[in-house]
């Protein structure tokens, strides 16, 4: 009798260690699920957190390159406007011809310290009316490579043009080729036109 308690009391105790390894178990269960749970969120939120920062930095760069861009126009823009303003004017003053020559004086008028890098002109001179009532036109056209030196505003040079020692008038064409002293080389062309009447 004694031997049976004793086993009963021993099933108690096992029933007592397995009912408390049971409860140990699901709590454990309980803690890790309530624990992969909350990592599971951190997660998530981290992923989201992730999507909008790259979404932040993609609307940053494209907001850069707005930017970058916008500047980069005004840029163009003001160089477009500077240019503009730069363009270099002149007068042509022509003079009495000599020798089968017109001179005619080019002074610059405006613009920055530049040079002429090449020149040519197109003129058209008339000759007396001859015998028959006519009057006689010969065209010309002349290219040049060999420019004054530098230049700046009110200094002159001349351009000689071939003119019959006989005319009566001349229309001249002057194209001028003009290079900016400076590290941006800047070129414009000039085109003017001249006319010489015999006095």
């Amino acid at each position: 009798m004694r031997f049976h308690l004793a086993l009963s009391e021993l099933d108690v105790v096992s029933v007592s260690i397995a009912g408390a390894a049971l409860a140990l178990a699901i709590g454990s269960f309980v803690v890790s699920s309530v624990l992969a749970a909350r990592a599971a969120g951190a997660a998530e939120r981290s992923a989201a957190s992730s999507e909008t920062s790259a979404s932040a930095a993609e609307r940053s760069a494209t907001a850069s390159e707005r930017s970058a861009s916008a500047t980069e126009e005004s840029a163009r823009v003001a160089a477009a406007v500077r240019y503009r303003e730069d363009t270099p004017d002149f007068r042509l003053a022509p003079m009495a011809p000599r020798t089968g020559t017109l001179p005619i004086e080019v002074t610059m008028l405006s613009g920055p310290r530049l040079r002429i890098r090449r020149w040519d002109y197109i003129r058209e001179v008339s000759l007396p009316i001859d015998n028959h009532g006519a009057s006689e036109v010969k065209l010309g056209y002349e290219f040049r490579v060999d420019p004054p030196g530098e230049l700046i505003k009110n200094v002159s040079f001349v351009i000689y043009v071939d003119c019959e020692e006989f005319a009566v008038s001349a229309l001249v064409r002057i194209i001028l080729e003009c290079e900016e002293i400076a590290d941006e080389g800047r070129r414009w062309p000039f085109v003017g036109e001249t006319t010489w009447d015999s006095p």
